[in-house]
């Protein structure tokens, strides 16, 4: 079975705005839909959905929204939530390529489990520390 990780936009998207995903992405969230691999999200991702949700950045996301995605993704057994321990954080450290550091903390935590990251962000795409999924 496949595994993948997400960043935070690319979780957002495929929930409310589905159509913002490349077709690598939307892929890689259909299988996990279709019950045959796993999205793990990074507590980093899972913190940046919330900042988007408290933003009100997307139409139709609110807090409401995260709190509901939440309650799905912790009973879902396609999705697994993630942690932020020192190890992950200190992981992260070594990651300067990536000039962002939640970007770094979700890096680590993919590299941590071993699995691509479902990403369009370029600078993580670019510094070629990770796979990535997106076109």
């Amino acid at each position: 079975m496949n595994a993948y990780a997400t960043d935070a936009h690319a979780l957002v998207w495929h929930l409310a705005v589905p159509q913002r995903l490349a077709a690598g992405a939307r892929a890689a969230f259909a299988e996990a839909d279709d019950g045959a691999s796993t999205i793990h999200v990074p507590a980093m991702a899972l913190a940046e959905c919330l900042m988007v949700a408290e933003k009100q950045c997307i139409p139709g996301f609110s807090i409401a929204s995260f709190l509901r995605i939440v309650e799905r993704v912790r009973f879902a057994s396609n999705y697994r939530l993630g942690t932020l321990s020192p190890e992950i954080i200190l992981g992260s450290a070594q990651l300067l390529a990536i000039p962002e550091v939640f970007d770094r903390l979700i890096v680590a935590e993919a590299l941590a489990l071993g699995v691509p990251l479902i990403t369009k962000d370029q600078s993580i795409r670019d510094s070629g520390i990770i796979p990535t999924v997106w076109e």
